[in-house]
């Protein structure tokens, strides 16, 4: 009993634990949404529940560090995992009540979920491991969570084989439901923050809750910090391109087995993404500046070419100009020609997220205050989704939609590179004699200079940008 109550307090052994439940939970969730439509062959409620769910997201994420920083990760994540056993529960229970209510509103639910997931996730990454460990956590957690695409789409191609079907079968939507309740069960196995323990045995950075009053003023201040501002464009565009990606290239070019390949596929793409990414952001011996324009130089490449080419096969052949959705079955020559494009589709969300919450976690080793800025994170990039969502709902024309995707993504570069060039030019992310500055006072925090000077990235060759750009959120 010692050594498993020993294992579990591991901080190790609690990443370990929260990627397995978001795999069994919130990944078997996005995989049924990266088939495209739900799973089912044309469902406009799955439009609008995706909508509904993002919303709810925005709007609960800047809360959410709060919410973990008091209920702590058990409550919290156990809560948030219910919903998505609800929605693929309403799927599974869709073809007969036919309740487009129960999709939305289970829907709705997924944005408490959602924030209520990632928000501990981007938390232990950045925090219960050591400063040149970040990468290795991140890219657990994304290749774990990447793993779920990749089941998820062996499911839908085994138990849907057929070449002419077009949903989702009721086994595929049952195995999902009751991998989703194991992974509600095994949140139940998390810990107190403060009882975690890093592997060289020091406890994890964190400072009491101070009540929510203190909370909430200082999650405004996460919301809309210099810093959250300056990246909020690439967090938008981060997954903006989802809906196009999900519902107007893989639900409409291919059948339902294929589009379980693809998603295997996309997930494999996903993997390798985390790996490199980890590689890069880990390497000691560059400079923290150097590690983000390499990966920020690896993204525009994949990104202006992915969506060169998607631009090409959308305008070439659209639902919008009347003709029949072609649905290509893997077996068909046509298939390997588009394969790529949504192949580095998968190797981009990865490498996109994994860069966010690397930045994220480059403002703070703290706990508590990390848990404020990816509550920010979360709001910022559920906003992108809840306007994407919306435009996918309105029947806006694909080839429209491709070309905003594009778009929208190319400004979110211009904002990741903008903050890549201001992350400090060491081999450290904070300066060891004042790795998480404090003060006490609202006045300290507006207007001392050496708290200003505190706040920077720690990198004392920035310093015409200590006045207006803090890194660190002061909380206590």
């Amino acid at each position: 009993m010692f050594g498993l109550s020993w294992c579990l307090h591991n901080s190790h052994v609690q990443i370990g634990l929260l990627s397995s439940i978001t795999f069994l939970t919130y990944g078997i969730y996005i995989s049924i949404t990266s088939i495209g439509n739900g799973g089912q062959e044309t469902l406009d409620a799955a439009s609008y529940s995706n909508f509904a769910q993002y919303l709810t997201c925005m709007l609960s994420g800047p809360f959410m560090g709060g919410v973990l920083n008091y209920l702590g990760p058990r409550r919290t994540v156990f809560m948030a995992t219910i919903p998505f056993v609800l929605y693929t529960s309403s799927l599974l229970a869709y073809p007969y009540i036919h309740s487009a209510a129960f999709l939305i509103v289970a829907g709705t639910l997924t944005g408490l979920g959602n924030a209520g997931v990632w928000t501990p996730q981007g938390t232990f990454s950045n925090t219960y491991v050591t400063q040149n460990d970040k990468g290795k956590a991140i890219a657990f957690f994304f290749c774990v969570y990447a793993l779920s695409g990749v089941m998820a789409g062996a499911i839908v191609f085994g138990l849907n084989s057929a070449t002419d079907a077009k949903a989702i079968s009721t086994a595929t939507y049952a195995t999902f439901v009751g991998l989703g309740v194991f992974g509600v069960f095994l949140a139940l196995f998390l810990v107190a923050v403060t009882t975690v323990r890093l592997p060289d045995g020091s406890p994890v950075e964190v400072e009491p809750f101070d009540g929510w009053r203190t909370e909430l003023r200082d999650l405004l201040r996460a919301t809309v910090a210099p810093r959250i501002l300056t990246m909020a464009p690439f967090f938008m565009a981060s997954q903006w391109y989802s809906a196009y990606q999900f519902n107007g290239y893989n639900a409409y070019f291919y059948n339902v087995r294929s589009r379980g390949a693809n998603l295997i596929f996309y997930r494999i793409a996903s993997i390798v993404a985390g790996v490199v990414c980890s590689k890069i952001i880990d390497h000691t011996t560059w400079t923290v500046r150097r590690r983000g324009l390499v990966t920020w130089l690896i993204i525009t490449i994949l990104f202006v070419g992915s969506w060169a080419g998607a631009l090409y096969v959308q305008f070439s052949n659209t639902p919008d100009d009347g003709q029949t959705p072609p649905h290509l079955d893997i077996a068909e020559g046509r298939y390997w020609a588009r394969w790529l494009i949504f192949t580095v589709w998968g190797f981009l969300d990865i490498a996109n997220n994994t860069m966010i919450l690397w930045l994220v976690g480059c403002l703070s080793s703290q706990n508590n205050v990390v848990a404020l800025y990816i509550g920010a994170m979360v709001s910022w990039q559920a906003l992108g989704l809840v306007i994407a969502w919306a435009i996918d709902a309105a029947k806006v024309e694909y080839r429209v939609q491709c070309v905003i995707s594009t778009a929208v993504g190319l400004v979110g570069l211009v904002s990741l590179l903008a903050a890549v060039v201001q992350l400090p030019n060491t081999t450290e992310y904070f300066d060891r004699a004042k790795r998480a500055p404090s003060v006490q006072t609202q006045q300290d925090l507006h207007c001392s200079p050496q708290h200003k000077a505190d706040e920077k990235w720690q990198n004392p060759t920035n310093a015409a940008l200590v006045n207006d750009s803090p890194a660190v959120l002061v909380t206590r």
